[in-house]
């Protein structure tokens, strides 16, 4: 036996620093071993587009590797070396569980490695990452799934040709857009046909997925269309997703009434067999690769429905408190009237619609909350045409803070609307253009005023992020944003998330979120001896729990006013909203004789004016000082609640990801095997997401099954260790978190090794604090 294998095995029957050393360089010597040889195995064998015979071969080489790391003694591990070893272990049984599964039938995407083989879809555009070659493989294992009546839902199959349609064969669509005939209709066939730059290969997988792959599906039929087609008028009666071109408007690949009406579109809906696998299996293996943990789709639905159903307690305290605030006392009625529009990008008009937010006996009724903070001024570039006006127009354009933002919406495609008084729902394209510039704006007053704040819990400081949009083909399938080496957010009116969710949004994609995170992992990388594995690990449930763990921190660390560390809720309503440390964190004064103009002109301008104009209540402001800081607490609950909502989202998450794609047993508010239109009808009545963040979320969970109840899997994991390390200290929470050196400490074991399965991340912290 070699000698570091005979310590990291043995370690001699010592315990000391150098058989731990030595153990560590066991570790990474046998992890690039197996590198080497995993490398040999894709050589000889196709380890992302395998046949069922190649997934046997690459089960038996994960199956030998874990046996070896099985063998190494836990007492020679130091917190760095035993995150090694418990997360490869992990990552392996993960590996090994995906090729059992036979998720290559459906497209899972193996090449994405075992944190991201989802099936190939159009909401990460993996449909449209495949070159020729890979094409022919993934061609014959689809078929091999409707051998076996494995095969994807009818209406998450077109919306994949939507996507490949608009990557690939632009310039065909776009000459069959145009000409003088206005009435055009063409096979989607055809129009691949037409094609001489998609290779050969590639041509006719889209073809085989077009024709005999749509045919296949008998699940989640939707419009079920005997022939695909493209039009250039809407003679489908699409609602959502039409392609757009350049001006042109193409249709036929869009969601319709019966699309969205449609049960049985998820994973869980695939029949199978057992002989190779089910829907079941399939939604099974996607859960364990989404939240690393063993829980089951019933109990993922159970815990979010649940969280869901009370998590509505803090929403009304924080109702109470804006309604408080502003009528000025806390029992009188509250009845505004406000610019409405339900039904987003579809609304044909903003009606003036007046809510009973709290009655007579001062009970809210939170369901008129949920309205009025959806109400038009509450979204970028919905505030009303006049508020575009020249002037405004001018300070933007103006601004040299945004000159960046302006090159960027040009090289995004969004110029085109900056001009056009061509309505787009119930605005203009062109207040679309100048709200993008404010939600900018927003943006970049957020990093300036919160990053030095976010900074001071960490033992290392990351490099500042830059700040994005999507781009303007992609936005209305996008979501309301994502960190990609930078953050980036939808500007689409009717797609982005509301001015009172900057604070939350942008801290869960930045600093504290997302940005903090992967770069700190890459610069601050754990080593020993200067060895490493690497920054290997990529888990949904660490990346996307670490960020929604920033996002409660950000209620801990102040970002909205005093917490109530008194409360055993650790989302409890702040005990004060008068100073922050988030966006309202110019504002010095404590008292209104202190505040000074350029304070009262930072409050007046914020978003819009918006808080400015609500906290006056339709009154006339006669003490701008004094309503200086009524405006900034205000903004503090609204943003807090902002992260209540999205804490809600994530709650939701888990229960409609399992609605679509799980085996369970749902309820009457949300059935099992539910269509789209279920999901969205729980989600508005148990939030106040707007109704283009609920559009564009619930097609996400439908197109990409199991990565959405990932959220909350892991901040609950992290929370609970966090409260684990406290207790074990003896601290409050008011003490904990005010001595930074404690929370750099837990935050650094956290981060300096990298995005690891749950399982080894709660070891490592227990190993560090001898919990």
């Amino acid at each position: 036996m070699p000698v570091l294998e005979e310590v990291a095995i043995s370690g001699y029957g010592q315990i000391n620093q150098d058989i731990i050393d030595l153990t560590g360089s066991y570790i990474t010597e046998q992890y690039h071993k197996f590198q080497s040889e995993k490398d040999k195995l894709a050589e000889k064998y196709d380890v992302n587009f395998p046949t069922k015979d190649e997934s046997k071969k690459v089960i038996s080489f994960y199956e030998d590797w874990i046996k070896k790391l099985d063998k190494i003694t836990k007492r020679n591990l130091n917190v760095t070396s035993t995150a090694w070893v418990s997360g490869l272990k992990e990552e392996w049984g993960i590996s090994k569980g995906l090729y059992e599964s036979e998720i290559r039938l459906i497209g899972g995407y193996l090449k994405g490695g075992p944190s991201f083989s989802y099936p190939i879809n159009s909401f990460y555009e993996t449909i449209n990452d495949i070159t020729p070659d890979e094409a022919a493989k993934l061609q014959r294992n689809l078929k091999e799934g409707i051998d076996s009546n494995v095969v994807l839902s009818k209406v998450v199959i077109k919306n994949n040709i939507r996507s490949f349609l608009s990557n690939f064969y632009s310039k065909e669509l776009e000459e069959f857009a145009n000409g003088s005939n206005s009435d055009k209709e063409e096979t989607v066939l055809k129009i691949i046909e037409k094609s001489s730059t998609v290779d050969q290969k590639l041509k006719d997988f889209h073809k085989f997925y077009v024709n005999e792959y749509y045919k296949a599906s008998d699940h989640g039929l939707g419009e079920d269309i005997k022939e695909l087609k493209v039009y250039t008028k809407n003679k489908t009666n699409e609602l959502e997703d039409s392609i757009e071109l350049n001006g042109k408007t193409i249709y036929g690949l869009g969601l319709t009434q019966k699309d969205l009406e449609a049960k049985d579109v998820g994973i869980g809906s695939i029949k199978g067999s057992e002989e190779t696998t089910t829907g079941k299996k399939l939604y099974d293996i996607i859960l364990k690769m989404s939240t690393t943990n063993d829980e089951t789709s019933q109990e993922v639905f159970d815990s979010g429905f649940e969280t869901t159903k009370t998590a509505v307690h803090n929403m009304e305290a924080a109702a109470k408190a804006v309604a408080k605030l502003i009528i000025g006392d806390e029992t009188s009625e509250w009845s505004p009237t406000i610019k409405y529009n339900p039904d987003g990008l579809s609304g044909s008009e903003v009606k003036d619609v007046k809510l009973t937010i709290r009655t007579k006996d001062g009970k809210i009724n939170i369901s008129d909350f949920f309205k009025w903070m959806n109400q038009e001024q509450f979204f970028f570039g919905r505030e009303g045409k006049e508020y575009y006006d020249d002037k405004k127009i001018k300070e933007l354009e103006g601004d040299s803070k945004l000159s960046d933002s302006i090159k960027a919406l040009k090289d995004l495609n969004y110029e085109s609307l900056k001009t056009s008084e061509e309505k787009y729902g119930t605005i203009t394209k062109k207040q679309f253009y100048y709200g993008a510039l404010e939600a900018f704006k927003a943006y970049k007053q957020f990093r300036e005023r919160t990053i030095d704040h976010g900074y001071s819990y960490f033992a290392n400081k990351v490099p500042k992020y830059d700040i994005r949009a999507y781009e303007y083909s992609k936005r209305t399938f996008s979501g309301v944003g994502a960190y990609n080496g930078f953050f980036i957010f939808n500007p689409d009116p009717y797609f982005s998330l509301p001015k009172w969710s900057v604070t939350s949004f942008a801290n869960h994609e930045s600093v504290m979120g997302h940005h903090n995170q992967i770069v700190y992992a890459k610069e601050f990388l754990k080593k020993i001896k200067g060895q490493t594995i690497g920054n290997i690990f990529d888990y949904t449930s660490y990346i996307e729990g670490w960020a929604l763990f920033m996002e409660w921190f950000g209620i801990e660390a102040g970002l909205y006013g005093t917490p109530n560390f008194a409360s055993e809720d650790y989302y409890a309503l702040p005990v004060s909203f008068k100073k922050s440390h988030g966006i309202t964190s110019f504002i010095k004064a404590t008292k209104k004789e202190d505040v000074k103009p350029e304070e009262i002109n930072e409050m007046k301008t914020l978003h819009g004016g918006v808080y400015w104009n609500i906290a006056a209540n339709g009154k006339a402001v006669t003490d701008e000082k004094e309503h200086t800081l009524k405006a900034a607490e205000l903004t503090n609950i609204l943003q807090y609640y902002g992260a209540l909502n999205e804490a809600q989202l994530r709650n939701m998450r888990r229960a409609v990801d399992n609605a679509f794609h799980g085996s369970i047993k749902g309820n009457k508010e949300l059935p099992e095997n539910a269509s789209i239109l279920d999901i969205r009808e729980f989600m508005k009545k148990n939030s106040a997401l707007g109704v283009g963040d609920i559009t564009s979320e619930s097609k996400r969970y439908l197109n990409n099954p199991g990565q959405a109840v990932s959220y909350n899997t892991g901040k609950e994991s992290m929370l609970k260790l966090y409260d684990a390390v406290r207790k074990s200290k003896g601290l409050s929470r008011k003490a904990f978190v005010e001595n930074k050196e404690n929370i750099k400490e837990f935050l650094n074991i956290i981060l300096e090794t990298g995005a690891l399965p749950l399982g080894a991340l709660e070891e490592i912290v227990k190993l560090h604090y001898n919990l």
